[in-house]
């Protein structure tokens, strides 16, 4: 059997033109705009769930909808809520990372910078892919 290299790109000697640039350049800039946005929504989410506290937990008590949980059902609504905003931060923030490494990477033709920020984003395809397929899971399990 033959050994195969891990990196069998760097042989070639790949390099990046003009085009692939403008593209990771774009790509970059719509990257940290996406990603800028969910951190806003999500600050702005969990905001408003803190704030308007004694609203929700007298509405979930009129709903009696968290009945078999206990007392405080709210506080456990809220920490889920925390859970999933950590999230989608977490999630969130390896695009940033993209964003930003790929820029710096671009400005300053530093091919191990763009390497980081591709692996970022290699990151979090793989964590959006897992969390899809658990949704997509819980959806067919949800309607059997």
């Amino acid at each position: 059997m033959e050994n195969y290299k891990e990196d069998q790109l760097s042989e070639v000697d790949l390099k990046i033109d003009d085009e692939v640039q403008a593209e990771l350049s774009t790509a970059s800039y719509w990257t940290k705009f996406i990603s800028i946005v969910v951190f806003i929504f999500c600050g702005l989410f969990l905001l408003f769930i803190l704030l308007g506290g004694s609203s929700f937990a007298t509405l979930f008590n009129k709903a009696n909808t968290f009945r078999g949980f206990g007392v405080n059902s709210y506080g456990l609504i809220i920490a889920i809520v925390i859970s999933v905003i950590s999230i989608f931060v977490t999630v969130y923030y390896f695009l940033y990372n993209f964003s930003a490494k790929t820029k710096l990477a671009l400005q300053n033709e530093d091919e191990y910078i763009l390497n980081k920020g591709i692996i970022s984003l290699k990151i979090f395809f793989a964590i959006t892919a897992v969390v899809s397929i658990i949704s997509a899971l819980f959806s067919i399990f949800s309607i059997i």
